[in-house]
């Protein structure tokens, strides 16, 4: 191609050419630019995003974690407590058998022997004993069933009747005539 532009034309023409390059250039670089500053915003937003839905996600969790964790305590709590009311109740609601025992062995003669003895507390029974006393449910701890045997039957069964009769907190439930004459026995009373 045959160029007949002067000089000074073709310099002009050459600068034009390199704003051209240049501004277009520019143009792209800055579009560029900011079509990368846009996706970077776009990543920053979405991963912003997922770090807070992440945060949220784990926040519940741990909740969750805490809760199960609360709730297994509190459950073994319970538990514990159940536990401990269980014998506080039968601790407070049980009287000592041991020193009902001793009682019974202070009035008791010597040449008595006893075979069976039987604690049964607080057995409801509102039916008149052999001396006429009722005794209501609520007014005893518990019942006592003996049975034994005695040499010299009749006078050691008349004592040991006496002195459950005069223990003012025994009171004589059952003494069947059959115990007399024989040489073994059976009784129950209440102790208040």
């Amino acid at each position: 191609m045959l160029n007949f532009l002067p000089p000074l034309e073709k310099e002009i023409f050459y600068k034009e050419k390199k704003k051209k390059t240049i501004l277009i250039l520019g143009i792209m670089s800055v579009l560029f630019l900011i079509a990368l500053s846009l996706i970077l915003f776009s990543i920053n937003i979405y991963i912003s995003g997922q770090v807070k839905v992440q945060k949220i996600i784990y926040e519940d969790a741990s909740q969750q974690l805490n809760f199960t964790k609360t709730e297994a305590l509190e459950n073994k709590i319970k538990e514990v407590n159940k536990d401990f009311n269980l014998f506080y109740s039968f601790y407070n609601n049980n009287p000592n058998i041991i020193s009902q025992m001793e009682k019974i062995s202070e009035i008791m003669p010597q040449s008595i022997h006893l075979t069976n003895i039987t604690f049964k507390t607080n057995t409801p029974s509102k039916k008149p004993s052999s001396n006429n006393k009722e005794v209501k449910e609520d007014q005893y701890k518990f019942m006592v069933f003996l049975s034994g045997s005695a040499p010299s039957n009749d006078r050691e069964l008349a004592e040991f009747k006496q002195a459950i009769e005069d223990k003012e907190e025994f009171i004589l439930d059952s003494f069947p005539i059959s115990n007399w004459g024989k040489p073994s026995f059976e009784l129950s009373f209440k102790i208040k």
